[in-house]
């Protein structure tokens, strides 16, 4: 299985045994024009250079290319439905000058489904949500995090991606009880509870 069952019978994704399916644009969509020209290809393994909760975080790799200024990583669709809410943790190192993060949904039209991130910090992990739409035409097609660089990249340049959860909404979005959680779990502004107890 490519995540792990949480507590709500959402998805969990915490790379602590790989990269649990999650791919980006790649050479052959470049090739056939499937994406825009734009994009550029990312590579993914895991890493024990930064890990937000457990051992482990998704690394991802943006090679440098012409004109490539933006860059995916998608999670395996299996699961997914409109309405649940994706949260993940990000950790953009110092000096990678990232001018955006969108955590997006497209679905069978190709719509584009987002929450943008205008602050984007260096050296912290920070948290992103998205409820992916209701009336989002199925099937879907992508669920992932795009990543936008002011100018094309003239090296490889990374991010770490970890403590990724989708599941359905918490009545009112209310914050996780403080007493329903581990001591390390995520912050309860988050709104949800890290799935990483049983490691």
């Amino acid at each position: 299985a490519f995540a792990s069952a949480a507590e709500d019978d959402g998805i969990a994704f915490d790379f602590e045994d790989g990269i649990q399916g999650w791919s980006g644009v790649g050479q052959v969509e470049i090739d056939n024009g499937w994406v825009d020209a734009n994009h550029g290809i990312s590579e993914f393994e895991t890493s024990k250079d930064e890990a937000a909760d457990g051992e482990q975080s998704l690394k991802v790799i943006f090679k440098p290319g012409e004109g490539r200024k933006i860059y995916h990583a998608r999670m395996p669709l299996e699961g997914i439905e409109p309405g649940q809410k994706v949260t993940a943790k990000v950790f953009i190192p110092d000096g990678t000058n990232i001018n955006l993060i969108h955590l997006f949904a497209q679905g069978e039209d190709w719509g584009w489904d987002n929450t943008e991130y205008k602050e984007v910090k260096e050296g912290e992990w920070l948290e992103l949500e998205h409820v992916i739409a209701e009336d989002i035409k199925l099937p879907l097609q992508r669920v992932a995090l795009q990543f936008e660089f002011a100018e094309e990249l003239d090296e490889d340049l990374l991010v770490y991606v970890d403590s990724v959860k989708v599941g359905a909404l918490e009545s009112d979005e209310e914050p996780v009880d403080e007493d329903d959680k581990d001591d390390d779990e995520v912050p309860a502004k988050t709104g949800y509870a890290s799935t990483l107890g049983y490691l």
